[in-house]
């Protein structure tokens, strides 16, 4: 993980895996949003693609910014697994909300097309990840429900070309898939002695099943 994600500290990395470990259970459980920064040159792009291609891997090229029209949003949250929203600037207060709606669950209610009166209703729920220069995350249902990493500028001695980094990639990508369906694993093994105390939000109940396997 540290190899492919240049992220700030290893308590970054420990988090990212964990959000990559809990991304890879599926729906059944609530999933915090991913939100990375960082400067130009962060290869915040590339991060995703290979979160991506580790989660949910798709033939279409990665998601860029937030859909234009009424309902472009939550069709894609509705047809989505993994939904990425690259190279943000900002996230207005009503995409905010739909995005903190998606990871918990809820609806979103449409007309029919050429149907005045007929309604279709779209249940969302995703694992998603949002990345910009700055925080673009700012309300704070948002905040409450993410994870905020940042990702270190490439050094000239880092640099790769595509055909390089993408070969590392594939080359390492079975042995980071099986390290996570190992911890996976053992996590489920062990549910018997967590044991919370206190109320947590999202994904932290799994989140602290997982962190003994990963240390």
């Amino acid at each position: 993980m540290r190899k492919h994600f240049n992220l700030s500290s290893d308590r970054e990395v420990k988090l990212l895996t964990l959000y990559l470990v809990t991304s890879l259970w599926g729906l059944r459980i609530n999933h915090p949003i991913l939100v990375l920064t960082g400067e130009k040159g962060s290869s915040k792009s590339s991060s995703f693609k290979k979160l991506e291609e580790l989660i949910d891997p798709k033939s279409s090229e990665l998601g860029s910014g937030i859909p234009r029209g009424s309902d472009g949003l939550e069709v894609r949250l509705y047809n989505g697994y993994f939904v990425t929203f690259d190279n943000l600037s900002s996230l207005s207060r009503k995409i905010s909300d739909i995005l903190a709606v998606a990871v918990t669950g809820g609806s979103f209610s449409k007309r029919a097309l050429y149907r005045n009166a007929d309604e279709i209703v779209l249940d969302l729920k995703a694992v998603v990840a949002v990345n910009g220069v700055s925080l673009v995350a700012k309300e704070s249902d948002l905040l409450d429900r993410s994870v905020i990493l940042t990702l270190r500028r490439i050094t000239p001695d880092k640099v790769l070309t595509e055909e390089e980094l993408w070969a590392e990639f594939e080359k390492d990508r079975p042995e980071m898939l099986g390290a996570c369906f190992n911890v996976l694993a053992a996590a489920l093994n062990d549910t018997e002695e967590v044991r919370i105390r206190n109320k947590i939000r999202i994904s932290a109940h799994w989140t602290r099943m997982l962190l003994p396997c990963v240390s």
